[in-house]
């Protein structure tokens, strides 16, 4: 019998039980297609660690302006950690009266063991979302420590 077959006999004889049993079914069905579509569509860096990492920028001596050199915005003052995207590198300019300014490179790498793990838990879909929202890289160096050198008058 077909499904629509089943439901019509159901009503027609007033049976709910195999109404209420056949929606269930077709429920848990449905439940259990979202959970693994999701799944395929989220890879293991992606859903643990997002397209962002902390860094951490300390001076000697503190205060110092951190500045995007790209955009040439102002990011904050040392010591400071920040929020920035793994998905690209960093050019940053540490500037502070009466030193010289200094320029740090913050370099994106992929990590490793998330590449592994998505291939072991995820099998391609995993790379694929990883690999496209650069979700697997990390930021070199996780922490910016800087001595800036006093200008000679």
């Amino acid at each position: 019998m077909k499904f629509c077959e089943i439901l019509w006999l159901n009503y027609r004889t007033g049976v709910k039980k195999g109404v209420i049993k056949m929606l269930k079914l077709v429920l848990n069905m449905l439940l259990c297609f979202c959970v693994t579509f999701s799944l395929f569509l989220s890879g293991c860096a992606a859903i643990t660690k997002g397209t962002s990492r902390q860094v951490m920028f300390n001076s000697e001596p503190a205060g110092a302006k951190i500045f995007d050199s790209t955009t040439g915005s102002m990011l904050g003052k040392t010591p400071i950690s920040l929020k920035l995207s793994s998905t690209k590198d960093h050019s940053i300019k540490m500037v502070k009266d009466g030193y010289e300014p200094s320029m740090v490179n913050i370099n994106k790498g992929m990590g490793t063991s998330y590449l592994i793990w998505d291939i072991v838990l995820w099998g391609g879909a995993g790379l694929i979302v990883d690999g496209i929202t650069g979700a697997w890289n990390d930021l070199e160096p996780e922490t910016v420590n800087t001595s800036l050198e006093a200008i000679k008058k």
